[in-house]
């Protein structure tokens, strides 16, 4: 009684849905179109789909051939927009960029519908399987262009060996791979070959390694910090100094320069002692411009836009001290001192210079006695 019940109301239901000609009935998310009574259409077919299509009541086949035609009204709609999007990167189906209006993937769409649209002679149809080709063209093409031959090509005409180095993350090939990478995956069969850009990078190969075996043995950290603190002139410290030298020939004051942070931040106690070389070395430094500095009677040396009153090495004394403002003004120590007065005498400062002569045993003239 309970089954012959629901089959009416199945069939009544069924007459009402048929009579509705707006096809987005069959949209399970339409919310507009409704039955009389005020519920969904689309909740309720989703709902009966199944005996719907299994049924052979001729109400049911009616309704089959209404959604076929809805199908069919979807598929044209979403088959145009396809077509019309020109990126080719539609085709594929891990894209999740280009999207349809709705905001579905393309390439999901195209995956799902590959066979209903190559099965079609619907125009549009053609369209897409001619632009499907040549997207599979460019695909080939681009996967041609990458293989091994292509690639030993562009890998030998890279003239900075690191390419060699599987470490390296600068140096790509066009497509942005590694060439560190692919020479590593690639050796055996480069130097397996005869062919001669192969054997052209056989030779580039031999000359990295022997380009890598001297750069590692000169540059070996701890040996050269070893032999540079044994280096007791303080010169060695000058990166323009061309006579103090490791034992293999390179310049001591050019390789601290490229070290000296490495150097500075170490708690080694090599690096240690020779950060207090360096002390020593910037304090005799500053100490010998100061002498020629002091020694120097022209009081407008103490002005930095003088360029007339120089050191004998050719840089000028204004700007020195300028520079070394901080250092100088230290009022403990004896050479800065009789720096300091001189300065206050060119600024007519009297108390500075009382200030200064009570702190040094100056004479009657204002000479330093030292």
């Amino acid at each position: 009684m309970n089954n012959e019940l629901a089959r009416k109301k199945f069939l009544f239901k069924l007459k009402e849905f048929y009579k509705e000609k707006d096809l987005q009935k069959f949209n399970g998310s339409n919310k507009t179109i409704k039955f009389a009574n005020g519920t969904c259409m689309g909740n309720w077919f989703k709902n009966n789909k199944n005996e719907i299509f299994e049924s052979t009541d001729d109400i049911c086949k009616k309704v089959q051939e209404q959604y076929k035609a809805y199908k069919k009204d979807k598929f044209n709609k979403k088959n145009k927009e396809f077509y019309e999007e020109q990126n080719l990167q539609k085709f594929n189906g891990s894209n999740k960029t280009i999207k349809f209006a709705n905001g579905t993937c393309m390439g999901n769409w195209f995956v799902g519908n590959k066979n209903e649209i190559f099965e079609s002679t619907d125009d549009i149809c053609k369209k897409i399987q001619k632009q499907y080709k040549k997207y599979i063209e460019k695909l080939y093409s681009e996967q041609k262009e990458t293989d091994f031959t292509n690639k030993i090509k562009e890998f030998y005409k890279e003239k900075d060996l690191q390419k060699f180095n599987r470490n390296n993350k600068t140096i790509k090939f066009a497509n942005g791979t590694y060439m560190g990478n692919w020479f590593r995956d690639n050796k055996k069969q480069i130097f397996d070959s005869n062919e001669t850009t192969c054997k052209k990078i056989q030779k580039q190969y031999k000359k990295y390694r022997e380009k890598l075996y001297l750069e590692q043995k000169e540059t070996d950290f701890t040996n050269k910090i070893k032999e540079f603190y044994k280096e007791k002139d303080l010169q060695k410290f000058n990166g323009n100094n061309k006579t103090l030298k490791f034992a293999k020939g390179t310049y001591m004051g050019y390789w601290f320069i490229g070290n000296k942070n490495e150097i500075f931040e170490s708690i080694d106690d090599i690096c240690k002692k020779v950060q207090e070389q360096y002390k020593a070395y910037k304090k005799d430094k500053f100490n010998k411009k100061a002498k020629e500095f002091y020694e120097e009677q022209n009081l407008e040396k103490f002005d930095c836009n003088k360029k007339s009153i120089k050191f004998k090495s050719g840089s000028l004394m204004g700007v020195w001290f300028n520079n070394n403002k901080k250092e100088i003004f230290n009022f403990d120590d004896e050479l800065c001192l009789q720096v300091l007065r001189q300065y206050y005498e060119y600024k007519n400062d009297s108390d500075m210079i009382d200030y200064i002569d009570a702190k040094l045993k100056v004479g009657n003239k204002g000479k330093v006695i030292c």
